[in-house]
């Protein structure tokens, strides 16, 4: 009787251990090393961690990139309509081209304006301290801001104060420079610094003027 009972102990004991070992194989994980369960590839997809560039999908949520175009997970990339990479917003900034403003920044390279004072890109300004824009220099010229003064980067005369843009700088006006700047009172003339003007020419007063006549704004 009590060997008769043994053995009934024993094949309870060795088929409720099959039991489990069914079930363990029965219950996939997502780090039981096999493709299983949910899983689009090796513990990853499914309700398992997104899977990397090159694994198996179903769909863009199967991807840590978000992108499963024809079944298999792919890189991010600055084109594919998706947030994701480096990216500070919808394909911008990080690695691809600056956001327009509005969009999410970190910081003023990821933004077309260079202007990123809270997370988001601002519209470039006159008084932003950053060139940008149509802006020549720092807040200065491109025909939005105001001339800029000598020495500041220009394109055209009206980018400076002076009118006078030598080799894309703005440089002082002088009483040669075939432009009405600085206290003249016409083109190289008149003013107290450069040369009496001739008749006809604009004036304030007699000294602006050859004749040292000055009437109705013109050198007599």
């Amino acid at each position: 009787m009590q060997k008769h009972f043994f053995i009934v102990f024993l094949s309870f004991f060795i088929l409720s251990g099959c039991d489990d070992a069914t079930k363990k194989t029965a219950d996939p994980t997502c780090t039981d090393g096999i493709l299983n369960g949910a899983e689009t590839d090796l513990d990853c997809g499914g309700d398992c961690p997104a899977c990397g560039d090159g694994l198996n999908c179903l769909g863009p949520a199967d991807c840590a990139s978000g992108v499963c175009p024809d079944g298999v997970c792919v890189a991010p990339s600055c084109t594919d309509n998706v947030f994701n990479g480096a990216e500070t917003d919808l394909d911008c900034g990080g690695a691809c081209a600056p956001c327009g403003d509005g969009l999410n920044c970190l910081g003023p390279a990821d933004c077309a304006s260079r202007v990123c004072p809270a997370g988001i890109c601002l519209t470039a300004s006159c008084n932003d301290m950053v060139k940008n824009g149509t802006e020549t220099d720092m807040d200065c010229g491109g025909g939005t801001c105001p001339a800029c003064t000598t020495g500041h980067v220009c394109l055209i005369p009206v980018d400076c104060e002076s009118s006078v843009c030598v080799g894309g700088i703005c440089t002082s006006p002088t009483c040669n420079d075939m432009v009405k700047n600085g206290t003249e009172t016409d083109i190289d003339c008149g003013g107290g610094t450069c040369s009496p003007c001739a008749s006809g020419r604009s004036c304030l007063w007699a000294g602006d003027c050859i004749s040292g006549t000055c009437n109705g704004g013109f050198c007599q």
